[in-house]
């Protein structure tokens, strides 16, 4: 098997095999960071309240003995109630993306878009073969010259 400056053909195969597992462990992330919704409720239980990944409201519950409440101290418990289910995401991301061993804030660029990613994984791989195989030409063709 051919190497040049230490990479061989099966070092390129292992780093795409790398690379699609990574690629792989993205997708996946992306889909349970999709899944996610961050609940709380308020401290009497009358209010509840779920979070969509997007951060919208996906769930209300409003006991009808919370309609007692005035208008005012009933929307500024929602309110709270909607920030402590913020947390509740915000939570569970940072569990999910420390498992993962990945930055939270790295993981919208990293699975924005695997498919692209791999695409572009893919294309460098490509162009390093081709590189490494016209380098090993002009190489052998060097030594040819030289007459060895």
């Amino acid at each position: 098997m051919a190497e040049t400056y230490g990479f061989s053909e099966s070092d390129l195969d292992a780093f795409a095999e790398q690379t699609a597992k990574e690629v792989q462990k993205a997708t996946e992330l992306r889909q349970r960071l999709s899944e996610l919704v961050g609940r709380a409720e308020s401290r009497d239980g009358r209010i509840r309240l779920g979070l969509s990944a997007e951060g919208a409201i996906s769930e209300l519950e409003i006991d009808p003995r919370a309609m007692r409440m005035a208008s005012a101290e009933l929307a500024e418990t929602i309110i709270q109630v909607s920030q402590d289910a913020l947390q509740d995401l915000q939570r569970q991301s940072r569990e999910l993306t420390d498992d993962a061993s990945v930055a939270p804030e790295d993981v919208a660029g990293i699975v924005r878009d695997p498919q692209a990613l791999e695409g572009q994984m893919r294309q460098m791989q490509e162009g390093f073969q081709r590189a490494l195989s016209d380098s090993m030409t002009l190489m052998d063709d060097i030594r040819r010259k030289m007459g060895r």
